[in-house]
């Protein structure tokens, strides 16, 4: 979904130049859980997020941008490289929940620091509606 995705619509309101990235990480394909050993990412799964990519990278191309992938990198090396050709004045995605996401969101927070790079903007975008529409506290 493009429509209402709450770091893309914030990344274009900048009015500077957007690169849309999506970083396939060998940690997700090729690794394997740290219980029983499971492939992190199976088969039916990577065909989802493949279509889901292509998805994306359509809906991109209809506004008039392109979507630059990445494969065979961790997405913080993917960072390191980016910070070497380019100042990165923000970088925009949704909030991880669980533990090694955001291990991932903690390594390209600390690459951004210490290439003196712009920040890290989370947003949340897991649920069907948006806490902040919701009517009541849902706490």
């Amino acid at each position: 979904r493009t429509h209402d995705h709450a770091a893309l619509r914030a990344a274009h309101s900048e009015g500077l130049p957007v690169v849309h990235l999506f970083v396939f990480d060998p940690f997700w394909h090729a690794g394997r859980t740290r219980l029983c050993g499971f492939p992190k990412t199976g088969p039916v799964r990577t065909r989802f997020q493949l279509e889901a990519v292509t998805d994306l990278s359509d809906r991109l191309a209809a506004e008039g941008h392109s979507l630059s992938t990445r494969t065979g990198t961790a997405t913080a090396a993917c960072f390191e490289e980016l910070c070497e050709d380019y100042y990165i004045n923000a970088v925009f995605a949704f909030r991880e929940i669980c533990s090694e996401e955001l291990r991932v969101e903690r390594q390209v927070r600390n690459v951004l620091r210490k290439r003196g790079q712009g920040s890290l903007h989370l947003f949340w975008g897991f649920e069907l509606y948006h806490h902040d529409d919701l009517r009541f506290d849902p706490s």
